[in-house]
């Protein structure tokens, strides 16, 4: 890009991305006590049918009492965003992060728009919506917590940072719990399973020596290691993480030098709306990814940038477009 505009515009793209990126790690795992069990993950069982009031430990050991099933749920997580309209209503959402509104990242920002929902990332908007539930994730400002505690709604925070599959389907079960939507819930994760075991099925059963994969972030020289959901993406579609076999574990800046020696057989990344050809031209363009195998074998996979960077269930549409580039013939 040239220009002091193009500069800038590209700054702000990659803040946002690697604020994303942030938000990726710190909102994503999960875990639920109830208050005087001493159980961990009670509502991971189905078709819960405990009554309101519901009272439950956040991530930050805050005790939160739930009246009743929410109606006016401001959220400020990307994640938690995503799977609250997978659980509940729409209409029960009255705000969203700021993040879930752009569709370069969110896979429910046409819903957002369509409900012409307000950014959370504003406390004193979000205070005027008058909610009932406040959900919030590790990134949260504490003057931001401060502020919206004035509302007087019961406020949960979700703070883990343990990043596996297995916590991703906890928490959509215990979003269905905070919010009186347990059925629901199962249904997302129960679907969520069924298409998880198709992806298996098109795997064979023996691989000699499974497809190394390198996910790339070009806008910004970014690749994953073994502590992120990534690597469980790759996990689950039948590959090695080149990330992780190169001893990368959370999310690493990396030269397309490395990526030239560490010759990946599949690179997987994402493009804006509309900039899928720009993006395939300057990445063979670059001498360090056209000597690889994945370049000069046509395996670029470049996906939607929405659904590459997911970081909700709509994750499984990530696993399931890997699985079938890699087997396209399955078993």
């Amino acid at each position: 890009m040239r220009g002091v505009w193009h500069f800038a515009a590209a700054l702000a793209l990659s803040f946002m991305a690697a604020a994303i990126l942030i938000q990726f790690i710190g909102d994503a795992g999960g875990r639920l006590a109830l208050e005087g069990t001493g159980r961990r993950n009670p509502v991971l069982t189905a078709g819960s049918d405990d009554p309101f009031p519901r009272t439950v430990t956040d991530d930050f050991g805050k005790v939160v009492t739930i009246p009743a099933p929410p109606a006016r749920i401001v959220s400020n997580s990307i994640t938690v965003d995503g799977l609250l309209f997978a659980v509940i209503e729409p209409e029960r959402v009255a705000a969203v992060s700021p993040f879930s509104m752009d569709p370069r990242y969110s896979d429910v920002a046409e819903t957002a728009e369509r409900l012409n929902l307000p950014s959370a990332e504003s406390p004193e908007i979000a205070l005027r919506l008058n909610p009932d539930l406040v959900l919030t994730g590790l990134h949260a400002r504490a003057e931001w917590l401060s502020l919206m505690r004035h509302a007087g709604a019961p406020i949960y925070r979700v703070g883990d940072t343990v990043l596996k599959m297995s916590e991703l389907m906890s928490l959509v079960r215990r979003i269905g719990y905070l919010t009186g939507a347990d059925e629901s819930a199962d249904r997302v994760v129960n679907s969520w399973e069924e298409r998880l075991e198709k992806v298996r099925r098109r795997i064979p059963e023996a691989v000699a020596t499974p497809p190394r994969v390198l996910g790339y972030s070009r806008a910004l020289s970014y690749s994953y290691g073994t502590e992120t959901f990534f690597h469980d993406v790759l996990t689950l579609a039948g590959a090695t993480n080149v990330g992780a076999e190169q001893g990368l574990k959370s999310y690493a800046r990396i030269s397309t030098e490395e990526i030239a020696a560490w010759n990946p057989d599949w690179i997987v990344t994402g493009a804006d709306p509309g900039q899928r050809d720009r993006l395939e031209r300057e990445l063979l363009a670059d001498p360090g990814i056209a000597v690889t195998t994945a370049a000069r074998s046509g395996q670029i996979l470049i996906l939607p940038q929405h659904v590459f960077l997911s970081v909700s269930h709509n994750i499984i549409t990530l696993i399931e477009s890997i699985a079938s580039a890699l087997y396209p013939e399955g078993r």
